[in-house]
């Protein structure tokens, strides 16, 4: 499972540096998914009213940005509004938001901003993911001014853990694992747009065989200095 706090996605997001790494899969064998377009829908009546009005459009707009670069055939399909919630072995990938009550499981509810929680099987193809947003700990809006934070940045940095990224040690990445307000990391940069053409290129590669399994392990990111919690193998 990986999360957002002040730290964003499927990891914890954190501030750290290093020459040598740049963007990363979820673990060694590179899960992915197998079969495009990847559906998913949105809990709709969980989107706070701050937000109500365009929530939805930006959450689309992550995945779009994310199928842009002309390398990938990384490609999505909102199928529309549901009352379900987070279920990491229901085979259906649900974005929604936490209000009134955070769960201890998914994180600090005043670091952890959002959790992905994609699951693999032993041929590496993720067939199950969800995104849980903050909204207990955390206030949203269309522009990242504090104390608020950006509904496109955070949604885009924990659509790249839902496709099968993990989190980059680039600075400026949307993928770096720490938020610092802003809406900066809602646009890809360079280290992104190779991640996601890695892992779904124009001509698919053979997805590598191993026998591990993630599940009900969140991706935590979350704000200034938080750990990453990462996927059990």
């Amino acid at each position: 499972m990986k999360a957002i706090a002040a730290l964003l996605g499927a990891c914890a997001i954190a501030l750290f540096a290093s020459e040598a790494a740049a963007w990363k899969s979820l673990d060694g064998t590179n899960p992915r998914w197998k079969t495009m377009p990847v559906p998913y829908r949105v809990n709709q009546k969980t989107i706070p009213p701050s937000i109500a009005g365009f929530a939805v459009a930006r959450l689309d707009q992550g995945l779009a940005s994310w199928g842009a670069p002309s390398c990938t055939l990384w490609d999505t399909k909102n199928l529309g509004d549901t009352t379900l919630s987070y279920n990491a072995n229901d085979g259906q990938n649900v974005f929604m938001w936490e209000s009134g009550s955070w769960p201890g499981q998914l994180g600090d509810v005043n670091s952890v901003i959002g959790v992905t929680t994609p699951v693999w099987d032993g041929a590496a193809v993720i067939f199950d993911a969800d995104i849980v947003y903050n909204n207990v700990g955390f206030c949203w809006n269309d522009n990242g001014a504090m104390p608020c934070v950006d509904t496109l940045s955070i949604a885009t940095h924990e659509e790249g853990h839902f496709l099968g990224l993990d989190h980059s040690n680039v600075s400026g990445a949307t993928m770096e694992p720490f938020y610092g307000g802003g809406n900066a990391i809602g646009s890809l940069e360079q280290d992104d747009m190779d991640g996601v053409c890695a892992l779904y290129p124009l001509q698919p590669t053979t997805v590598s065989s191993s026998f591990r399994w993630c599940s009900d392990v969140p991706i935590v990111c979350g704000r200034d200095g938080q750990q990453p919690m990462q996927c059990a193998v």
